[in-house]
C-alpha cells in the first residue's frame, strides 16, 4: 500500500512540475516573436552608458529594458557609441 501511494505520490509530483517548465517556456501574453525582432532592429544593439559619480562606463550589447542600468545608487547617462568598424 505504501508503495502504490509512493508512486501517485511520484507522478503528481512530476506532472506540477513538468506543468511549471511548461509555463515558463510560453511566451509573454501579447508579444510575438516578430514583434520582439521588430523591436530589436529598431533599438541600437549596442549602447554604452556612463556613471556620473565615478566615471565607470559599461556597454551593453543588448539591453533588457529601456530603463538605464544604475551605479553608485544613480542612473547611468547614455553615451553615444563611436563607430569603430
Amino acid at each position: 500500500m505504501e508503495s502504490v501511494v509512493g508512486v501517485l505520490l511520484g507522478v503528481v509530483i512530476f506532472a506540477l512540475g513538468f506543468g511549471i517548465l511548461r509555463a515558463f517556456a510560453r511566451s509573454a501574453p501579447g508579444a510575438t516573436p516578430v514583434e520582439a525582432e521588430a523591436a530589436a532592429e529598431e533599438e541600437a544593439l549596442r549602447v554604452t552608458f556612463r556613471c556620473g559619480a565615478c566615471g565607470t562606463e559599461v556597454l551593453l550589447l543588448r539591453k533588457g529594458s529601456n530603463a538605464p542600468p544604475r551605479h553608485c545608487g544613480e542612473p547611468m547617462v547614455r553615451r553615444a557609441e563611436i563607430a569603430g568598424d
